[in-house]
């Protein structure tokens, strides 16, 4: 039991991170004046209030946490668009090309409705994006293909020197028990330069 809630302490402040760390990222963004006109300053500014809705949901549903770790718990669907899925992981993907990461993309996909639980699906695409930033060098390919299932492939070679990262592999826990309750599957491959996920989650119509 102090195991389990140490893991579910750790999983949430792992999760409060990842926003708060692209919070703080678009608010130097904007301090700095660091945007071309003001369309793209009101953008900057949208994307601090979804990080704070983000921050506030995570805050109010601590006890959605204990999912990851409790043996009987079941996602609770709901109906979505695959283009406001990929909307969402374009958003992250996005934060970290502004960190200078250059991200090869592969994406395909067919506008539909499925059903998911996108808040879980958050979590597990923010946790994907905070590996990549605290672990990955500047150079990522992204194979992704929504049909009949979310298919993802993530293949990065590792930072040169990861002897002052924290690493408690909190993050890929979470995400392979999300692609577990999905239904899904997850493989991870890794080496001392390179590290790869392939997650694949069938989509069910809405």
């Amino acid at each position: 039991m102090q195991q389990t809630h140490h893991d579910l302490i750790t999983a949430m402040s792992h999760d409060l991170r990842t926003p708060l760390t692209s919070l703080r990222g678009y608010l130097d963004i904007l301090a700095l004046h660091c945007f071309k006109d003001q369309e793209q300053m009101d953008n900057y500014l949208h994307r601090c209030i979804d990080k704070v809705e983000q921050i506030k949901e995570l805050s109010n549903k601590t006890f959605a946490y204990s999912l990851v770790f409790e043996q009987n718990s079941h996602p609770q669907l709901e109906s979505m668009s695959t283009e406001a899925l990929l909307g969402y992981i374009e958003e992250n993907l996005n934060y970290l090309e502004l960190e200078g990461f250059i991200i090869h993309k592969d994406i395909k996909y067919i506008k539909k409705e499925v059903l998911l639980d996108f808040s879980m699906i958050k979590r597990m695409i923010n946790n994907l994006c905070s590996n990549i930033h605290k672990y990955s060098d500047k150079h990522v390919d992204m194979t992704l293909t929504l049909d009949d299932s979310f298919d993802l492939l993530l293949t990065n070679k590792k930072k040169s020197d990861l002897s002052k990262v924290e690493s408690n592999k909190i993050g890929l826990r979470s995400v392979k028990r999300i692609v577990e309750l999905h239904n899904g599957t997850c493989s991870i491959e890794e080496s001392e330069e390179t590290f790869s996920i392939h997650i694949t989650i069938p989509l069910k119509k809405a």
